[in-house]
């Protein structure tokens, strides 16, 4: 990584705040301020598909009400029950391959809807609107499921919800439960240990 040098202008209280969180954390003052200005950043994009950068740059734009709307947008009705379909048809291996497509397609919009949540709810975070720490949990735990990357079970743990709960708001959200043979085989075998089988 490359360092460069610049200059800042800095008023005596500024100044004397910061060499204090210094001296305070045993730390240069560089080391404090290059902290300081990471934490200021707005949230970074570097780990989110090259495909959805731009459309999520845009929202850098707009206010917090639109932001806000942002974050509570979903699947209109419609696509949300072809989306469940067609992977239902999926998992169940009949699905052609134009309903492969029309899949692919539907989950690319889906993606982009929970990026676009995702991203508006931290930079509503980053402005300093008030977000409850568990909100943001379920907005991960809801992206995350709905990419396929938890189970049903692990994304409602993080989220801090039953199962139940979980499902309850996937279902608002309008997002389809996958739920496969091994989850059910985990199920049982859960039922099971705890004497409800």
């Amino acid at each position: 990584m490359t360092l460069q040098t610049i200059r800042l202008n800095l008023s005596d209280t500024l100044l004397q705040r910061l060499t204090d969180a210094a001296d305070a954390a045993q730390q240069s003052l560089d080391e404090v301020l290059l902290q300081t200005i990471r934490a200021g950043l707005p949230p970074d994009l570097a780990r989110v598909p090259e495909r959805f950068r731009a459309d999520l740059r845009l929202l850098n734009r707009l206010d917090d009400d639109l932001l806000r709307q942002v974050a509570g947008s979903q699947l209109d009705a419609d696509k949300a029950a072809e989306y469940e379909a067609l992977l239902a048809q999926n998992q169940n291996a009949t699905l052609d391959e134009s309903g492969q497509a029309r899949l692919a397609a539907l989950r690319e919009q889906a993606d982009l809807l929970m990026f676009r949540r995702a991203y508006a709810l931290a930079l509503l975070k980053w402005r300093g609107v008030s977000i409850p720490a568990a909100g943001l949990m379920q907005e991960v735990a809801l992206l995350l499921y709905q990419k396929e990357k938890l189970t049903l079970s692990q994304a409602s743990r993080l989220a801090g919800m039953s199962q139940l709960q979980f499902q309850f708001l996937l279902a608002s959200r309008q997002i389809p439960v996958h739920y496969d043979v091994a989850e059910f085989e985990a199920d049982l075998k859960t039922l099971r240990e705890m004497g409800r089988l």
